[in-house]
């Protein structure tokens, strides 16, 4: 089972609009329409049976829509993720009602909803995640879509919250954060803490993830592609050509998604 740990759409009614929108904040091209029948069917093309949907509320008020908008939908290869906003009144009401409703985990990112994922103030989220074994993804890393000289995503705020919440299922994306190899080799790598390695592949830097397996455990990367932003298809047969062993490859590419995900075979 070929598992995308990573990948973004939009309904339907606001996809272009979204799209435009970041394309012209970053100058980063689209591979596809971000809708979840255009990933559906790059998924067929490409050979990949399930991708897990990353939802971010950049306002409080789309925490609800967003997380409503994900429980009603059912379908066998796509996964929907829920939201959550740092200033949302209530975590562990929300978090229990995504757990109820079958939602396997969340997506935050620090670089567009603005907050330090170490601050304090989300521990009682944190702690209601871990009390029902759900997943909390992280942005970590620097941001492609715009420069800034501090960064909320720094890996040292996931190192922190791991220290304080050992059991929490944390996903990492972008190889433990992304343009900050180095500093996530120092505070993450060969830690109980997932990483992905979305969107940072290129033909020139396949060596990344030889790099990464040299410092993190096997057991703890997941294949992500950062679908739109990413050819869906190129992406997973760049994986697929890189010079590792197929048990650590079948690891990745679906074995360790399905286990954290829960998923039967």
């Amino acid at each position: 089972m070929i598992i995308d740990f990573h990948t973004h759409t939009f309904p339907e009614t606001i996809a272009a609009y979204a799209l435009k929108k970041l394309t012209d904040l970053g100058k980063i091209k689209p591979f596809g329409l971000a809708t979840e029948k255009d990933l559906s069917e790059k998924m067929l093309d490409a050979g990949i049976d399930k991708s897990v949907i990353l939802n971010i509320a950049t306002k409080v008020e789309q925490v609800e829509v967003i997380n409503r908008y994900c429980i009603n939908k059912e379908n066998d290869s796509l996964i929907f993720f829920g939201a959550m906003h740092q200033d949302y009144a209530n975590y562990s009401e929300e978090v229990n009602f995504l757990y109820k409703n079958g939602i396997k985990g969340i997506k935050m990112h620090p670089e567009f909803q603005g907050f330090f994922p170490s601050d304090k103030k989300l521990y009682p989220l944190y702690k209601a995640l871990s009390d029902n074994a759900m997943i909390i993804v992280f942005h970590s890393g620097k941001e492609e879509f715009f420069e800034k000289d501090e960064y909320f995503s720094h890996p040292k705020h996931f190192a922190a919250i791991h220290e304080d919440f050992p059991d929490l299922k944390m996903v990492l994306a972008h190889f433990g954060a992304h343009g900050m190899f180095e500093e996530a080799k120092e505070l993450i790598f060969g830690k109980k803490i997932f990483v992905d390695i979305s969107f940072d592949l290129t033909k020139n830097n396949i060596s990344l993830l030889n790099q990464l397996l040299q410092f993190h455990s096997e057991d703890y990367i997941l294949y992500g592609s950062d679908w739109p932003w990413r050819d869906l298809k190129e992406y997973f047969h760049l994986v697929e050509s890189a010079d590792i062993s197929k048990t650590v490859l079948s690891k990745i590419l679906g074995d360790n998604a399905r286990k954290l995900l829960a998923l039967k075979v």
